[in-house]
């Protein structure tokens, strides 16, 4: 089994470089990283070039699922993979170590699962919890998200002390088996930065996958640095938008 990372730079350089998360998973045999450069950062380049990581850039910024799609595509091209090989989709703002990847690969091999994602905290010292694993959200879900600042969707991670199927996961951290992702095309990139996760967890559970499998005990950090969405922003347009184009793609899924 080898695990292929995928991770994209909005301006990410000098955090990707300070984690040192990239350079210390490639240094695994069995682990192939490339970092696609969504803005243009020479500081970005000579790290991946320093630390064995594939580095792509691009001149025309894209949104999160045609970058993954990019890098998804690279490895395809360039590199055998084998039919227990995958793919993960990692955050530049995430800690984690090769140990949890693998932990969470191994329980979806124990599993027969294609999609499965890992435990994500908003802390160092694994306090507090990142609300990373949630239910398919309806169209009321996403008004109380935003007007009462509660989220029905959320699926509280302390009940939940063994590998578990849940509906969706962060894309944050997704890792794919390579057929599924194939077999989805990947992301769908009508979407630009929001949705984008929950259409693809979606449609997977359509091409017969349970779910995604939530592997609480391997441990990540996100250092999460939440965009504003606060009303007439830009990313409460983008969020809007991508909320109506999953409800009406998925109306008859979930």
């Amino acid at each position: 089994m080898r695990v292929f990372i995928s991770m994209v730079s909005h301006g990410h350089g000098k955090l990707i470089d300070k984690l040192a998360v990239a350079s210390k998973l490639s240094e695994s045999n069995s682990v192939e990283v490339i970092i696609r450069d969504n803005v243009g950062e020479k500081c970005l380049e000579d790290f991946c070039r320093s630390s064995n990581i594939v580095y792509a850039r691009n001149y025309t910024a894209l949104g999160f699922g045609e970058n993954n799609n990019l890098n998804y595509k690279y490895f395809r091209n360039n590199f055998r993979v084998g039919g227990n090989d995958l793919f993960l989709v990692l955050n530049p703002d995430v800690i984690i170590t090769i140990d949890d990847i693998w932990s969470v690969g191994g329980r979806m091999a124990d599993k027969g699962a294609r999609l499965g994602t890992c435990n994500l905290f908003l802390d160092d010292s694994f306090s507090t919890y990142d609300n990373s694993i949630r239910r398919f959200p309806r169209f009321f879900d996403f008004l109380k998200s935003y007007l009462c600042k509660s989220n029905p969707t959320i699926i509280e991670k302390s009940a939940i002390t063994e590998p578990a199927f849940v509906d969706w996961a962060a894309g944050s951290f997704l890792l794919f088996s390579f057929e599924l992702y194939n077999a989805l095309a990947g992301f769908d990139t009508g979407y630009f930065m929001y949705c984008e996760d929950i259409d693809i967890c979606c449609r997977a559970k359509s091409f017969g996958e349970p779910g995604v499998l939530y592997v609480p005990e391997a441990h990540a950090i996100h250092m999460a640095k939440r965009d504003s969405r606060r009303i007439l922003s830009k990313h409460f347009f983008w969020h809007l938008r991508s909320m109506f184009r999953y409800l009406i793609k998925n109306s008859g899924r979930v």
